[in-house]
């Protein structure tokens, strides 16, 4: 059953790879700094994959692999949201 659930999660992290290449990909100002933190949040989630298989059936591993897993993830969306806010029209610099 731990196996199954890192191998979910690890597909799971697979869009934010392939996100990650799209935005690369675009020409807007704003794309290769989100491209670079998707690509992140895409590495977090497999890592966190790897973890859940690491920590096994030990219920104090698996929550610290999800929790270090929410946290890492979460300040990278926090980072996205600063970084687009940059090149918000109307702002100024």
């Amino acid at each position: 059953m731990t196996g199954l659930a890192s191998l979910l999660l690890a597909l799971a992290g697979l869009p934010a790879i392939a996100i990650a290449a799209w935005l690369a990909r675009d020409t807007r100002p704003a794309s290769p700094g989100l491209a670079i933190r998707m690509a992140l949040v895409g590495i977090v989630i497999l890592l966190g994959a790897l973890g859940l298989f690491w920590a096994g059936d030990d219920g104090r591993r698996v929550l610290m692999v999800v929790l270090s897993m929410a946290l890492l993830v979460n300040a990278l969306a926090l980072s996205m949201w600063w970084h687009v806010r940059k090149f918000a029209p109307g702002r100024d610099a």
